[in-house]
């Protein structure tokens, strides 16, 4: 076994000529102590890892630690799915209310709407009914007017008798009848006028208060109408005044047109009211 250890030696010589290139004549002690060295450091390699343990500690630990960094983080991204799924829960609560609501809404517009649409009929009946009554009302408004106008002419005509006489002066127990007929005879000189009445018209009033008309009721028209022109001349002078009694019809138009009346007079014109009408120069005014 001893003289093989050259050969090895020369092997390894052959094998490691940096070695021999070092050393220039090595001996084979040195050779030995050098191979024995060598084979030392490997042993201690191969028996003495306590630095790959340390490190394979540290990374174990350094994994240890970043799986616990994962947990928790997966930990609270649990508590984020369970509170994004208490508020979805939340939230789908909230919405079977509103479509609660929303049915009930619906609901309460159907009926409104059916409610609308009966009274749309009703309506639409009470507005037919509305119309004939509306038709009857104008019928009956004309039936007025035409019984109205029958009535005024009555009126008109039972007035046509008459002559109220202003500016007397008013006594106590006078005899209006008798005063009328003295005035006529007097002062308008018309003898044997007839008369059926005579009144005053309107509430008493006091001492000094202006004194009421007397309406004065003729028996024949031809008089009256003799005394309401005559009076126009004589009495021009006096504060006695002859004028028509008209009926309350004809009296409210005859006011309406009082400016008509005074620009015909200024205009020189002859305005007269007669039967409910104005007559300028004996022509119709509309």
């Amino acid at each position: 076994m001893g003289k093989k250890k050259p050969t090895d030696v020369g092997a390894k010589s052959q094998e490691s000529p940096p070695v021999l290139e070092a050393a220039e004549a090595p001996s084979t002690e040195a050779l030995r102590r050098e191979i024995q060295k060598t084979s030392d450091i490997g042993q201690q390699s191969l028996e003495s890892p306590p630095v790959l343990e340390a490190a394979d500690a540290t990374s174990t630990e350094a994994l240890r630690r970043e799986i616990q960094q994962i947990a928790r983080e997966l930990f609270g991204i649990r508590n984020q799915l369970d509170t994004v799924l208490t508020n979805q829960n939340t939230i789908l609560g909230r919405i079977d209310k509103i479509e609660n609501k929303q049915t009930q809404l619906e609901t309460s517009i159907e009926f409104v709407s059916n409610t609308i649409s009966k009274m749309e009929i009703k309506m639409k009946y009470v507005t037919t009914e509305l119309k004939g009554v509306s038709s009857a009302v104008e019928a009956e408004k004309s039936k007025c007017l035409l019984v109205q106008n029958q009535l005024n002419k009555l009126e008109r005509y039972s007035r046509s008798f008459n002559l109220r006489f202003g500016g007397l002066p008013e006594e106590i127990n006078e005899n209006t009848v008798q005063k009328i007929t003295d005035l006529i005879e007097n002062e308008l000189c018309i003898p044997n006028v007839k008369i059926e009445n005579a009144h005053r018209s309107g509430k008493p009033r006091g001492p000094n208060d202006k004194p009421r008309h007397i309406i004065a009721k003729f028996i024949y028209r031809p008089q009256r109408h003799q005394v309401l022109s005559k009076s126009k001349s004589s009495l021009k002078s006096s504060n006695i005044y002859v004028f028509n009694d008209l009926c309350e019809a004809d009296l409210i138009k005859k006011r309406s047109l009082k400016d008509t009346m005074a620009i015909a007079y200024r205009e020189g014109k002859r305005p007269s009211f007669r039967n409910g009408n104005l007559y300028i120069n004996g022509s119709l005014h509309s």
